[in-house]
């Protein structure tokens, strides 16, 4: 298949389309780092051809996940506690061009769900993979001033499901309803996997409750958030596959 991929895209040299599903093809097949390397330039030449295509930048945010992704395989009793901390910041700027990409899709058409959960989806990894490192549990994780880029990525986490939630809400009016609602579950599963990060609601309702009034007061909307979602959680006794059921026993 990579010769018909690079044959389309000499013989077509213009088309953004070939160029990125080189590239797509590509950090598919990856398997080490000059690969992805090798992906992203094809697909950042597409954008170069195209750059107000809404797909081309989903491709490349799915790509430098797909990288993360690939840090985060790594054996990690292989590297010493410097290189896991480069490898940590690695896949934090990373995220950071990733997150910049899924929003300018959005920002090209504002219906593409498939950007609000490969985000959301990616950024859970993400905070997973970094409460791994830090050996904390996860509501002494999320809650450390010394995480604070994790908790702005939960944060965007919560912006980006509420924003996917009216979006489904208002397609009911929408001739794209069909397509957003193939989305809907995956939202609704991503929502019920943020309980995971939260941690133990034993401990995180008193914890984030707690916080929440008495934080510095520009990270008390973050605590709340947290303290609604432990207490949800809660209700539904950690099982993060029952949240649809959660606020009706609030």
């Amino acid at each position: 298949q990579l010769p018909i991929f690079k044959c389309l895209v000499d013989s077509y040299p213009d088309e953004a389309h070939f160029r990125a599903h080189l590239g797509r093809f590509l950090y598919k097949k990856a398997t080490t780092a000059n690969d992805y390397e090798e992906a992203i330039h094809e697909i950042t030449n597409a954008i170069n051809l195209g750059e107000t295509d809404f797909i081309l930048w989903h491709i490349k945010g799915m790509c430098n996940s797909e990288r993360i992704a690939f840090f985060m395989r790594s054996d990690l009793s292989q590297y010493d506690e410097a290189e896991i901390e480069e490898m940590e910041n690695i896949i934090q700027e990373l995220a950071n061009v990733a997150n910049e990409d899924f929003q300018r899709s959005r920002e090209l058409n504002q219906y593409n769900l498939h950007s609000h959960t490969a985000q959301i989806q990616m950024l859970i990894k993400v905070i997973s993979f970094g409460k791994q490192l830090s050996k904390q549990t996860s509501e002494n994780f999320i809650s450390d001033k010394n995480n604070k880029w994790y908790e702005n990525q939960l944060n965007e986490i919560f912006y980006l499901l509420d924003e996917a939630g009216y979006i489904i809400e208002l397609s009911k009016d929408l001739e794209q309803s069909k397509i957003i609602n193939k989305s809907k579950n995956i939202v609704a599963g991503c929502e019920g996997q943020v309980f995971n990060i939260i941690g133990k609601f034993t401990n995180a309702v008193d914890k984030f409750k707690n916080l929440s009034e008495t934080a510095e007061r520009d990270m008390r909307p973050y605590f709340r958030k947290m303290f609604v979602y432990s207490t949800l959680a809660s209700k539904v006794g950690y099982d993060y596959t029952n949240f649809k059921n959660a606020w009706q026993k609030l």
